[in-house]
């Protein structure tokens, strides 16, 4: 399978980011089974952003390759080790830092790998040095938790569409409580769900005209929509259809996560960086899964409970495939969102964050619900963990000239749609070679 290019990246620039990646890694060891690392998932991918997270760190290492190589050796002996979260700081010190050595006003220096207390210095002319820790926020163990439950839920449904004959379904499940469903809570609603199927599917079966009777139920603090749309009159009725999205709010504990990388910046600062004159600042990667708004109220919070921390600011990165619904195109969003410390003053820095590909932005990006292309503005996300998947198979259509043609897409993040072609009695099925979700492995 050939690699996928994006349309708007020179196709020279990005096979140079991935010279520069084989010579730094080799072709042996990127092509060695995956181990679920997450550089050689990259790598052993061939859809688009895979390609576009690829050029990225390649131009990342180009950059930093500059500023001091042997700097870059340590962090690539990082990334090859076998401790993830190890890893995954050390992607984000070799992006972080090049979207911010672009510039002709300040220089970043990397600090040595015996240095104690931050990761880099920023030398200014004629103010003082900033000092950055920088730390990736790693999706949560409840984040993960909710993940299983809703690939679990998935796989659950599918059993039951195929067993009762529903050849087509879209489920809308939210979790309306304020807190985060339990164990229990996910097996209830895995008990009742055969139930609820049979029922919708009794009620389609007996509607008249084009009108489709959705079933929307709520129980035990879950409310289930299951629906069916003008979908119907173009899905395959041999292949079973299907889009799945569940909500549920954060866990109550999940704040610690970004509370313990504030934590261990602070004690470092504290401990290590002696000079009062330094502007010391956090610098944080933050997956997709957790609102950049909601950050900032946790960090907020943060500052007035520790009203004796001496960081200056908090800068939030977070990167997100965004998709604008009016244009119906995909763009790389590289937000950079800081937050001050209101116990702390800060001199007049001026910072110039940059990226290869996509477009930089100081707004968080803004994660909405949208059914049928509509967004609805009144469910927040900002708090919520969201699990999104699907795959609607589309009947090929035979043209005047005799072609058959179908249509190959990616729906949404998560959810394909692929094409049916029947042969001479045989179903071929058409797939797009598209991210299998949007998350992104180290961006």
């Amino acid at each position: 399978m050939s690699r996928r290019y994006p349309n708007d990246i020179p196709q020279q620039l990005i096979e140079e980011a991935l010279v520069e990646i084989d010579r730094v890694f080799t072709t042996t060891w990127l092509t060695a089974p995956t181990q679920d690392h997450r550089l050689r998932k990259l790598w052993q991918r061939k859809d688009v952003l895979s390609t576009i997270e690829l050029y990225s760190f390649g131009h990342a290492l180009t950059v930093m390759n500059k500023i001091n190589a042997q700097w870059v050796k340590g962090q690539v002996k990082i990334i090859k080790d076998k401790d993830d979260n190890n890893r995954r700081g050390a992607f984000f010190e070799i992006i972080g830092l090049s979207q911010l050595a672009d510039s002709t006003s300040y220089k970043v220096i990397p600090a040595p790998h015996s240095q104690a207390g931050f990761d880099a210095t920023i030398q200014f002319s004629g103010l003082p040095e900033t000092r950055l820790s920088l730390k990736s926020y790693g999706r949560s163990i409840h984040d993960r938790k909710f993940e299983e439950y809703g690939t679990q839920l998935e796989s659950t449904l599918l059993s039951l569409m195929k067993k009762v004959g529903l050849h087509y379904a879209e489920f809308i499940i939210i979790y309306m409580r304020d807190k985060s469903p339990q164990a229990e809570d996910w097996e209830y609603l895995q008990s009742e769900m055969p139930h609820l199927i049979r029922r919708f599917k009794r009620a389609n079966n007996r509607k008249n005209g084009a009108h489709f009777i959705p079933l929307v139920i709520s129980f035990q603090g879950w409310e289930i929509r299951i629906r069916q749309s003008s979908r119907i009159n173009t899905v395959d009725p041999r292949m079973i259809s299907y889009s799945l999205l569940v909500f549920a709010p954060h866990h109550f504990n999940e704040c610690r996560n970004l509370y313990n990388k504030l934590d261990a910046a602070q004690a470092n600062f504290t401990k290590h960086v002696k000079d009062n004159s330094t502007t010391n600042i956090i610098f944080i990667h933050v997956p997709l899964t957790i609102s950049v708004n909601q950050c900032e109220k946790w960090t907020q919070q943060y500052f007035e409970d520790n009203r004796e921390a001496t960081s200056q600011m908090v800068i939030f990165y977070q990167c997100a495939l965004a998709h604008d619904i009016n244009e119906a195109t995909n763009t790389l969003v590289h937000t950079f969102y800081p937050v001050q410390n209101p116990s702390q003053s800060i001199p007049k820095q001026v910072f110039h964050f940059t990226a290869p590909v996509g477009r930089v932005s100081l707004e968080s990006t803004q994660i909405q619900l949208v059914i049928d292309g509509v967004p609805i503005p009144e469910f927040s996300l900002d708090s919520s963990y969201m699990f999104q998947r699907g795959r609607y198979y589309n009947k090929a259509i035979k043209v005047e000239n005799g072609s058959i043609e179908g249509e190959i897409n990616l729906l949404a993040p998560g959810i394909h749609q692929a094409s049916v072609i029947e042969l001479q009695g045989q179903l071929l099925v058409c797939n797009g070679n598209y991210e299998p979700t949007d998350e992104l492995l180290i961006l």
